[in-house]
């Protein structure tokens, strides 16, 4: 393994670091059993419920504070690296067309707040867009209703592949890592099909602007991890974005290892989200330094991510 830390400061943390830890390489082996990959995922399941039981121990000043900081170590660390802001951050005034689009999440519970980011990025005028949960029949239905065609069907959740003999289609078993944003290295990894992506869910990304972020206006961004209500998806899906006209996404995650590694939720949405992104997107995670773990459980479809903030 072949990994760098880099440590910034910020000028909110008075004098702490707050690391950014870049992936570079990774070769990991992973047996093919399936017993064994029953054992890792059971080894997940577990680490989860330790490490968010670890995060919910922080007080709420503490993650307020840390949340500040890493706001403002994410704003940095995007803002340096995304390639459309660099274009268009000589002019005075970006109209929305040429704005980078950023994504971030809406936290749950004792996951870091990432208030001051949105406020932030509101400020340098870039566009906001938040991960929403739909049904994928709910989004077929509303897609047919637009389009005035009852009988189309259901649109594939993000990343399930065509069926065989689509000409769209490519193996299942590839997946490429989002390319990192402080170097060129773009592996590719051997990865085996994901359960859940049999799961009859789509993330989506809806625009929003701070206004609206700040009230928590949207149905969904008061239980983000929910499928929001069928009623809301016609009117959530006009403001959809795509992963392609994404320029930088803050991924959440559970834990985190020192070679960029991520634990999840369990969804599998990110992993299957992630590879759609365009590769000069910029991709990093968000997390308290609490979440780090020495060692996480790996299998063929974990994918490291190019950068985590920890604060």
């Amino acid at each position: 393994m072949n990994c760098e830390s880099n440590i910034i400061y910020s000028p909110f943390s008075a004098g702490k670091p707050i690391e950014i830890l870049t992936f570079y390489s990774i070769y990991e082996s992973h047996q093919e059993h399936d017993g064994a990959l029953i054992n890792i995922s059971e080894q997940k399941n577990q680490l989860r419920k330790n490490l968010i039981t670890h995060r919910d121990s922080l007080c709420p000043e503490v993650r307020a504070e840390r949340s500040a900081r890493l706001s403002e170590a994410l704003f940095r660390h995007i803002e340096n690296n995304i390639a459309s802001y660099k274009d268009h951050a000589d002019s005075v005034k970006r109209d929305e067309a040429t704005a980078p689009c950023v994504a971030f999440f809406c936290s749950m519970g004792s996951e870091p707040c990432l208030d001051a980011f949105a406020q932030q990025a509101a400020k340098a005028g870039w566009s906001l867009a938040l991960p929403c949960m739909m049904r994928a029949e709910d989004v077929a239905r509303a897609l047919a209703e637009r389009e005035g065609d009852d009988s189309a069907s259901p649109p594939r959740p993000a990343g399930v592949e065509p069926p065989r003999g689509d000409p769209s289609a490519r193996s299942a078993a590839t997946v490429r890592a989002p390319r990192g944003t402080a170097t060129e290295h773009n592996s590719m990894r051997t990865a085996a099909p994901l359960q859940a992506v049999a799961q009859p869910r789509t993330m989506r990304f809806i625009k929003l602007t701070i206004e609206e972020y700040r009230a928590r206006a949207l149905p969904f961004l008061s239980s983000p991890a929910r499928f929001v209500a069928s009623r809301h998806c016609a009117d959530l899906l006009t403001r959809d974005v795509a992963p392609t006209q994404l320029d930088a996404v803050v991924v959440p995650l559970v834990g985190f290892d020192r070679c960029a590694n991520r634990l999840g939720y369990g969804g599998g949405n990110y992993d299957r989200f992630l590879n759609l992104l365009r590769p000069d997107a910029v991709v990093v995670g968000a997390a308290f330094r609490e979440q780090e773990c020495t060692h996480l459980p790996l299998e063929p479809h974990d994918v490291p991510l190019p950068a985590i903030v920890a604060g």
